[in-house]
């Protein structure tokens, strides 16, 4: 039976490159949206933007369970809602890249029996912070698919 830390990293792992239950993970629903897709708008969003605040949570994740109590995301915010033109589609996938390798480190170096404590300034606990992350990526992966085939 997997320890609680090793469930999680599965579902965090699972959910960006493996082969998740629902249909296609983070890298398979990105991997063929050109650049050009990716700034398309569709009203306020794009696919960019879309994952440009889906990296701005997992930030947020990655900083908490790093041990920084004061980082905040402010909800509906410019660190919320990343304006598209900031910086190109290759450089958010690359960071989206790199964050997920730098969450899986932390989680893994994370304390098991911490992972049942409240997240500081939170109502929840580091294991459910976690679980929403992926819960949060899976529910904005069916916008980018459905925004990057049209």
């Amino acid at each position: 039976m997997r320890s609680l830390r090793q469930q999680l990293l599965f579902q965090l792992q699972n959910q960006f490159d493996g082969m998740p239950w629902y249909g296609l993970s983070t890298e398979e629903s990105l991997e063929h949206i050109s650049p050009e897709a990716a700034v398309r708008r569709h009203g306020d969003r794009s696919v960019i933007r879309l994952v440009r605040h889906m990296l701005a949570w997992r930030t947020y994740v990655l900083r908490k369970l790093q041990g920084d109590a004061d980082y905040e995301v402010d909800i509906d915010s410019d660190a919320d809602w990343p304006d598209d033109d900031a910086v190109s589609w290759e450089a958010v996938l690359q960071a989206l890249r790199e964050n997920q390798a730098a969450l899986l480190v932390a989680l893994e170096q994370f304390p098991e029996e911490k992972l049942l404590e409240q997240v500081p300034g939170r109502k929840y606990r580091f294991a459910f912070m976690v679980e929403g992350l992926v819960q949060h990526e899976v529910y904005h992966l069916g916008q980018v698919n459905l925004l990057g085939k049209g």
